[in-house]
């Protein structure tokens, strides 16, 4: 029950985004917008770091999008593809010994349980679209926000 109430209230979100970016395109910003591009970084995290999220939440905000309008209009073939995207971008690995590898390295264990995550989720949305399945969608769809709005928790606020 919680899970409904959870996805009902993102699905609310969403709409109330979307008729706020119509209106938004009718008129100028008079800021910018807001986004990863403008949000502090988190201490001790190297431009490389940084340079590699931004590429990757712009792909991944859009997809984002996609999937959520596509759930929302019960569009499966759309939900599949969009979760396939997700679930299927490179994930930033954990960093190797003597801080060898990605430029995940300054990023927090728990940023990695949250990708790992959210990869399951988006990769169970994708089958509960190819099966049609609407109440797995809604809670596979509610699942992943959740651990995207738990990774941007971290970059925000820090590891806890």
């Amino acid at each position: 029950m919680r899970v409904r109430y959870l996805v009902l209230a993102v699905l609310a979100a969403f709409a109330v985004g979307l008729s706020l970016r119509a209106s938004a395109k009718e008129r100028p910003r008079a800021t910018p917008p807001v986004g990863i591009d403008v949000l502090r970084a988190p201490e001790g995290l190297s431009e490389a770091a940084r340079q590699a999220l931004r590429r990757r939440m712009q792909r991944h905000g859009q997809d984002m999008i996609e999937l959520m309008t596509a759930v929302t209009l019960l569009d499966h073939q759309a939900a599949k593809a969009a979760a396939d995207r997700i679930g299927a971008a490179p994930a930033l690995t954990r960093p190797k010994a003597g801080g060898v590898g990605d430029p995940g390295i300054a990023l927090p264990e728990r940023f990695f349980l949250l990708q790992d995550e959210a990869r399951t989720h988006a990769h169970a949305l994708g089958e509960a679209a190819r099966r049609r399945d609407d109440a797995a969608l809604a809670s596979h769809l509610g699942a992943l926000t959740s651990a995207c709005v738990s990774c941007h928790a971290i970059w925000l606020e820090g590891p806890k």
